[in-house]
């Protein structure tokens, strides 16, 4: 039985422990592919995920993390998280408690909410015009091709989890009763889930390999 204190979201302990680690909202700058052939071959990591491998090796080497997203848009969606996930339970007699962090090896996450083998992903559009592009979409794979950093941020949170499904979930108070909800069910990949192990395995050993060759460029100039 796990006896560890759970870690609820945007608590000094959370920011803490998320420090140079991997994270679930942004482990999709991992999964593309670099541009050129040999790249490839090499194992090397695309451009925004050697971005993304920099960025967790400053916040290391500086034992700072980077800049939190805040804003308008952020603030509304904080805001009406909580009725998102009641009119979730309502519509599919599904209870789901708030999410805390979760980590393994490689990464950490924080799922919105999370249920009997299951875990909420819950977004509340400050654009409508967001909101009624997830009305229409009706398969995982059209999650992917719409919003490849919501797909990928379930299928992580799933892996942390040990859940079988995630939900995807949209909601907009603003709009009538009929068009508030949008909740699309995505079922566990064995191949998602090797395809973002081996991602997260390159990119935490490209975050080390940056680290100790900047420790030995500094040896080797004070020697």
């Amino acid at each position: 039985m796990d006896t560890k204190p759970k870690i609820l979201p945007y608590t000094p302990e959370w920011y803490e422990a998320r420090l140079g680690r991997f994270t679930s909202s942004e482990i999709w700058k991992l999964i593309g592919e670099a541009r050129s052939k040999k790249d490839r071959e090499a194992g090397l990591l695309s451009e925004q995920g050697e971005t993304y491998a920099f960025e967790k090796a400053a916040e290391i080497l500086t034992d700072a993390a980077g800049k939190e997203a805040f804003g308008e848009a952020i603030d509304w969606g904080h805001a009406h998280e909580e009725d998102a996930a009641q009119a979730f339970s309502e519509a599919t007699g599904l209870r789901v408690e708030p999410g805390y962090l979760l980590e393994n090896e490689l990464y950490c996450g924080t799922p919105d909410r999370t249920g009997e083998a299951f875990i909420l992903e819950i977004k509340c559009p400050f654009n409508t015009g967001n909101h009624l592009r997830y009305l229409g979409l009706n398969s995982p794979a059209g999650l992917l091709e719409c919003k490849k950093e919501y797909y990928w941020q379930c299928v992580a949170n799933m892996e942390l989890a040990g859940a079988s499904r995630a939900y995807f979930v949209s909601f907009d108070p603003r709009v009538a009763p009929e068009f508030r909800l949008k909740v699309l069910e995505i079922p566990r990949s064995e191949a998602d889930a090797e395809r973002l192990r081996e991602a997260v395995m390159n990119a935490e050993m490209r975050k080390t390999q940056i680290i100790v060759s900047l420790y030995q460029r500094l040896e080797s100039t004070e020697n």
